[in-house]
């Protein structure tokens, strides 16, 4: 069960995600998630349980950051999609099926950029909001709910890299505006 601050959190995004009602651990259209792949321990976040990364009290009280959101193979998830954004015309952006050799190479193409649609720095936004700022503060279903819907496929485009810093820049705007008002 979701807390009250935590499900106030994530439906408060720009736009709210679609509602998965499956089991833990796996995404929407029902793949599953390694658990550990997607730990929120401790020792998960500092890499491993050596002193040189601190204490991991240290690492699970540190300030909820873009990664702790980003599956390591997002690009991957984002090709697989097997579509991509491109200018059309009028300034107009038109989903095209994406060309076989970048699926094949695993590199998005220069001047484009992997989107997610519910971005990670909003849902960190709208948590510090709501007085979530830490790992340790998140519950920990949340967070696998969190992460599964932010890295599904449905969620990240390729689009071009011009409309995705003019999007990153009104979010930045618009979430400096929202503190402020707060």
């Amino acid at each position: 069960m979701l807390s009250s601050r935590a499900t106030a959190a994530y439906t408060l995004g720009q736009r709210r995600p679609q509602v998965f009602a499956g089991p833990i651990g796996t995404t929407p259209n029902h793949q599953a998630i390694s658990r550990h792949q997607f730990s929120t321990s401790a020792a998960a976040f500092a890499g491993n349980s050596g002193d040189k990364n601190g204490s991991n009290a240290d690492v699970e009280d540190r300030p909820l950051c873009r990664e702790d959101f980003v599956h390591p193979d997002h690009v991957k998830i984002a090709l697989d999609k097997g579509t991509m954004f491109v200018f059309a015309e009028a300034s107009d952006l038109k989903e095209v099926p994406m060309a076989d050799n970048i699926q094949e190479s695993g590199v998005i193409p220069a001047g484009y950029s992997i989107d997610f649609v519910v971005s990670p720095e909003r849902i960190i936004s709208v948590l510090n909001q709501v007085g979530i700022n830490t790992i340790r503060q998140l519950p920990e279903e949340t967070y696998y709910e969190m992460r599964a819907t932010i890295n599904d496929p449905s969620n990240l485009s390729i689009i071009p890299t011009r409309i995705y810093e003019l999007k990153r820049q009104l979010q930045a705007q618009t979430d400096a505006e929202s503190e402020g008002s707060t």
